[in-house]
């Protein structure tokens, strides 16, 4: 039971909804609760049984998939959603039944291996590996580097977790997390890694397959999109569809324009070094001024979204032209006025540009691709003057400021 109630792609979940396929015959009842889980904005539902549980679920994947892109604020909703009710299941086994119990459950996608502390030699051994006392008592490396990160989790109502921040005696094979190398969610770099084995502990264990979890659900609704063109769609799941929207724009977008600072660009308010990359410049200094401090300065000062983890564009505008007519031709403009232009010799940088504006690598600019790629943030003016130190040419604001939007919006105030 626990196995299909937590992960709800699991072997046995895939085995209830087999049985349920047929989405005409199945009680309104359930379409309700999925309606509820969706406006509650909880996902987790501890007093149902599995069976209602796994199926409401994947009514909700079901309508996400069916009637919205997978890089919509809709889908980016259940993934978050499953992840927060994933990671709540299983802190909730660990505090209530132990360390032993959530091993077991976590055993379906993570082969654990326990190691041995030796006391003597103040080392951790997992099979033929030996970890060090720096390894294993590090201050908790893990939750800040995965999104998300440790503030989901209370410390105080759960000792074991707290002990696991600081008591890394678990391996898994890195290869485990491929799913989410491939998402950009985690990054291999942030761990301890030795023969294949990376050393985690309760709560990054807890954290990881909650990640995983989430993951496979954005998967598992991305080929449901790609593969139902032309589907009649039930109005019950028309529904679903309508709740996911109303929660999602809630959740995301409730603030998009709440600091009063989105408007068209003031160029006279630029700062010298987005001034002088907007004229032209060089070859040394073209694919860094045009591609990436540009781009993301435009987008970042024409928009103006709040501080948020992990933004989208398509969180905080709906209308394309946005994109299509006014930030973007700015780009390309700059990018002819280089010397050389910048796309005679190299027009891969239209994807390059799109890439960090947040929609994957694609000359295509569709605001429906928000989320294929991070929206990256302007560099700081220590970064620039690393990366171009021809673009710097501070005066008194700049002496003032640590980045340039700042810079934009101290002056355009």
């Amino acid at each position: 039971m626990w196995q299909y109630s937590i992960n709800p792609l699991s072997a046995e979940a895939k085995k209830i909804v087999k049985r349920y396929s047929s989405i005409p015959d199945l009680p309104d009842a359930i379409f309700e609760l999925s309606k509820k889980r969706i406006l509650s904005k909880k996902l987790d539902t501890a007093t149902l049984g599995s069976v209602e549980d796994t199926l409401s679920l994947h009514l909700i994947f079901l309508s996400a998939g069916l009637l919205f892109t997978p890089y919509s604020v809709e889908v980016r909703f259940v993934k978050e959603m499953v992840y927060k009710s994933t990671r709540k299941k299983l802190e909730n086994i660990e505090s209530e039944l132990g360390a032993t119990r959530l091993l077991r459950q976590l055993a379906d996608k993570f082969n654990i291996t326990e190691g041995i502390y030796d006391r003597e030699t103040e080392t951790l051994h997992l099979g033929e590996e030996v970890f060090d006392k720096k390894e294993i008592f590090a201050e908790s490396q893990s939750p800040d580097k995965i999104r998300g990160g440790r503030g989901t989790v209370d410390m105080q109502k759960s000792r074991g977790v707290l002990d696991g921040i600081r008591d890394r005696k678990y391996g898994v094979p890195w290869k485990t997390f491929l799913p989410l190398l491939k998402h950009k969610e985690m990054r291999l770099t942030d761990w301890y890694i030795k023969g294949g084995l990376v050393l985690v502990s309760l709560l990054d264990l807890i954290e990881l397959y909650s990640r995983l979890v989430a993951v496979e659900v954005f998967e598992y609704i991305s080929k449901i999109y790609t593969r139902s063109k032309g589907v009649e769609i039930d109005e019950r799941i028309k529904e679903i569809a309508s709740a996911l929207t109303e929660a999602s724009k809630e959740r995301f977008r409730a603030a998009s324009f709440a600091s009063g600072k989105a408007k068209e660009l003031s160029f006279e308010n630029f700062p010298p070094c987005i001034s002088t990359v907007m004229n032209g410049v060089t070859s040394g200094s073209r694919n860094y001024g045009i591609s990436v401090l540009l781009t993301s300065f435009l987008s970042y000062a024409r928009i103006a979204p709040p501080r948020v983890d992990n933004p989208k564009i398509s969180d905080f505008i709906k209308d394309e032209k946005i994109l299509t007519e006014e930030i973007v031709p700015l780009i390309y403009q700059a990018a002819e006025r280089c010397s050389p232009p910048l796309f005679d010799d190299q027009p891969q940088e239209k994807m390059n540009i799109s890439y960090h504006l947040g929609l994957g690598l694609t000359k295509d600019i569709r605001l429906e691709n928000s989320g294929a790629s991070k929206w990256y943030f302007p560099s700081n003016c220590e970064k620039i003057r690393r990366e171009a130190p021809g673009l710097c040419r501070p005066d008194d604001i700049c002496r003032k400021i640590k980045n340039p939007l700042h810079y934009y919006f101290i002056k355009s105030t």
